[in-house]
């Protein structure tokens, strides 16, 4: 179990480089770096779960069950999840508060094109009884509301929470039951 937290801390830190990186040469506010930025914290997470179940071997333990597994790669998700979380709300709340009101203004004036209002208009053709009573302009306008009240810092400490931890689990699942098909088809 210390382990999985010494590799937890492990990922966070590689993230929290990554992040400081990205600070320094001001590269958080291109849009495309937003998810480049997801991307490299999930591969980072995912990357160590590998490490920790497939490295069991190394260890000397062939007797690392599929339990244990679950266990090593959860305990990981949630501590990086956890810790890349707190950060991201400290980065939003703290350090850059004016990274979400820019991202806020650049989304809300992509609502505001007419290829958006034309897109909303063929939703209420395709389906009236789903957005009875409600017009284009009323779904722009929705759209625009929902991005005011989820780009907050309070939202994006349990959405990444939530998104980190998710990939996490799946990751875990996926990789211990490989290796556990791979072990029983190879140790035969």
């Amino acid at each position: 179990m210390r382990n999985s937290i010494r590799l937890g801390l492990t990922a966070f830190l590689i993230s929290f480089c990554f992040e400081t990186v990205f600070y320094i040469f001001d590269l958080a506010s291109n849009s495309t770096i937003g998810f480049i930025s997801f991307a490299f914290h999930s591969l980072n997470l995912i990357t160590v779960v590998l490490y920790s179940i497939v490295n069991w071997k190394k260890n000397g333990s062939n007797n690392k069950g599929t339990i244990d597994k679950l266990k090593s790669g959860f305990t990981i998700s949630f501590i990086f999840s956890l810790l890349i979380s707190i950060y991201f709300f400290s980065y939003h709340k703290w350090i850059n508060p004016e990274y979400l009101n820019t991202k806020k203004t650049q989304l809300i004036e992509l609502t505001l094109r007419k290829s958006v209002l034309e897109d909303a208009q063929e939703r209420i053709k395709q389906d009236p009884n789903y957005y009875d009573g409600k017009s284009a302009e009323d779904l722009v306008e929705m759209q625009q509301d929902n991005i005011k009240e989820v780009l907050m810092p309070s939202k994006i400490l349990p959405i990444s929470i939530f998104t980190f931890l998710f990939i996490g689990m799946f990751f875990t699942i996926l990789i211990a039951l490989m290796s556990k098909f791979l072990d029983s088809k190879f140790n035969k």
